[in-house]
């Protein structure tokens, strides 16, 4: 075999183009572009073919890439920092509920996955990778975790792993939500309580402030970067402290909480809320490249031996979500409208994305009607509060199957 090393300017730039030909491959499918596929996976995936091709002619190419974990630092420092602890207490008994529904979901969705990998005699762990790492985590969390399961537990394919459930999840979420919602609504003849809502009070759900300027967006990274540096410090101490409990917990969740953090204390100045809204452009590219330079690492031929295993799990995944929205989350949350359109956005969110989740939604009040209860519950839980409890799912498994 022919290794060949790719530096990591070179790495880089090719990671980029990756992302651009991505994105204009999206802007001009609408199929990609209706189930919002995500550019670097879209370019990811191709990549991943070239390589494989070009694996079986008999060269392989390590890529140098530097600033791959900083970039996923500041994508979790990013959501921590556009949510504030205190909006906990402002959607009500409602979004509690929702809350918990979320969490004994995801709860199951990893039973099911090691289960189903302990039947099909694969190790257990890789069931969470097939759960709520990957489907409620998305990809940005997948990606985070494969790491560490392939330094802790050896799993060499890991991120490829992580990358192809996350896709299947995204691309299902985004397939069954809508149609779910829309059964729910007609089957039980249900109607907006809204019906008199303003146009403008619906736009204002569905779009986010306009752009800063230029001292904004530096301010936004200057806060980002204090945000990971500070996150790499207390992971540091952690690790030099050596606190037992604390030592499988992942890099970016210190992050996540260093964000959260500097959000609860000083989201009341104006400064704070005029940079949030370049915080989440920004954390968005970060993510974009970060998963741009993930997907160059891939290595399709470890999983072809795993290939119908994934399947087989991803597809009792999806019976699963199925039956939960319409007969749990559904019912829980009222059996009226606004919880219909809150089971599509569950299924979004609970196999892809907060993106999928807001396609479903949009699915269902573009024709129906608005529904501005689901859209300050649904994207608050599933783009921040579902992580935490993730995380916490996530380390209860782990320790109890170490």
């Amino acid at each position: 075999m022919n290794v060949i090393s790719v530096n990591a300017v070179e790495s880089a730039i090719l990671a980029l183009l990756m992302l651009l030909f991505g994105e204009v491959t999206k802007k001009h499918t609408p199929l990609l572009s209706k189930y919002h596929i995500p550019g670097p996976v879209i370019g990811g995936c191709i990549a991943a073919l070239i390589t494989t091709c070009l694996y079986r002619m008999g060269m392989e190419f390590e890529f140098e890439l530097p600033y791959k974990e900083t970039l996923m630092l500041m994508f979790f420092a990013g959501i921590g920092l556009s949510a504030n602890i205190k909006q906990l207490f402002q959607g009500g008994r409602l979004f509690v509920v929702f809350l918990g529904i979320a969490v004994v979901y995801i709860i199951f969705q990893d039973a099911i996955g090691v289960a189903a990998a302990s039947f099909l005699g694969l190790d257990p762990k890789l069931g969470l990778m097939t759960g709520s790492i990957t489907l409620s985590g998305g990809h940005g969390t997948g990606a985070a975790w494969a790491s560490m399961f392939h330094d802790h537990f050896g799993v060499d394919n890991a991120l490829e792993i992580a990358m192809a459930c996350a896709t299947f999840g995204l691309v299902i979420g985004g397939i069954i939500g809508a149609p779910l919602g829309t059964y729910l609504v007609e089957k039980n003849q249900l109607s907006t309580p809204n019906v008199h809502a303003t146009d403008v009070e619906h736009k204002k759900a569905h779009h986010m402030p306009s752009k800063g300027n230029v001292l904004h967006c530096i301010g936004s990274v200057v806060l980002l970067a204090c945000c990971v540096e500070l996150s790499q410090m207390l992971h540091s101490l952690v690790l030099v402290l050596d606190v037992h409990w604390l030592n499988m917990v992942p890099n970016f969740v210190y992050a996540l909480f260093v964000g959260a953090l500097f959000s609860t204390l000083f989201s009341e100045s104006k400064p704070a809320k005029i940079a949030m809204v370049e915080v989440a452009r920004l954390s968005s590219i970060a993510l974009s490249v970060f998963l741009s330079m993930a997907l160059l690492e891939i290595k399709l031929w470890q999983l072809f031996d795993m290939a119908l295993s994934l399947v087989v799990i991803l597809t009792i995944q999806t019976l699963f979500t199925i039956v939960f929205v319409t007969s749990v989350t559904y019912k829980l949350l009222g059996k009226n409208y606004d919880a219909a359109v809150m089971a599509s956005g569950h299924a979004g969110f609970g196999l892809g994305a907060t993106p999928t989740a807001m396609l479903n939604m949009n699915g269902i009040t573009g024709y129906y009607g608005p529904s501005p209860q689901a859209y300050f519950i649904v994207p608050l839980i599933g783009a921040f509060f579902i992580d935490l409890s993730n995380l916490i799912v996530i380390e209860t498994f782990l320790h109890f199957m170490s």
